[in-house]
């Protein structure tokens, strides 16, 4: 199965789990910044994730989080922006909602 981003299917699927894992099951994950397009440049792995509940977001959490998708996919530079159901959006959740890739 070929994606429109600069991912490895295994990578795709291991953020997809564990974003499930810390966020609960229907949280939701974009890829955004220049993974998300096959022809740019750059190599940080950007990820929006809507979490399924608010009590679901915390910095332990995301720190876990990208802790362990790096024990799996390796060393590499990850910015993982983590919202709340009812959060107020930011300029960053425009941008990853409208230009992003949903995993």
């Amino acid at each position: 199965m070929s994606h429109p981003v600069r991912l490895t299917n295994s990578e795709i699927e291991a953020v997809k789990r564990l974003a499930a894992k810390w966020f609960g099951k229907k949280a939701i994950v974009r890829l955004f910044g220049s993974r998300a397009r096959d022809g740019a440049l750059g190599g940080d792995i950007d990820l929006h994730i809507l979490a399924e509940a608010d009590e679901l977001v915390d910095l332990q959490r995301e720190l876990a989080f990208s802790v362990e998708l790096q024990d799996i996919i390796g060393e590499q530079k990850l910015d993982v922006v983590v919202r709340a159901p009812n959060e107020p959006r930011m300029p960053i959740d425009r941008v990853a909602m409208e230009n992003g890739v949903l995993l």
